[in-house]
């Protein structure tokens, strides 16, 4: 069996922690990071000489409620106007 030691050290980063790779090609990222992302993905970056790994954020739909404001006469209970103002761009 082959140990391989991950190593990422960056300049501006003020941890640095060193992780073994298993047979399959694997590494543990700690909780803490984990944690601090809250992502279920991440993406992988070669650069050189370096591995970059970072985090994938998605949002629930539900994080954009009432964060989007548009001036509509339509009523929002007549959904069929306000889709076709809406979509139209003009005021009926």
């Amino acid at each position: 069996m082959v140990k391989i030691i991950f190593l990422v050290i960056k300049m501006r980063s003020s941890e640095v922690i060193i992780k073994e790779i298993d047979d399959q090609g694997r590494i543990v990222i700690p909780a803490k990071w984990r944690k601090k992302y809250n992502a279920k993905k991440v993406k992988l970056i070669i650069k050189d000489d370096e591995v970059i790994i970072k985090p994938i954020v998605t949002k629930k739909l539900s994080d954009l409620f009432d964060t989007i404001e548009v001036d509509l006469k339509a009523p929002l209970t007549n959904w069929k106007k306000t889709k076709a103002e809406l979509l139209s761009g003009e005021e009926e």
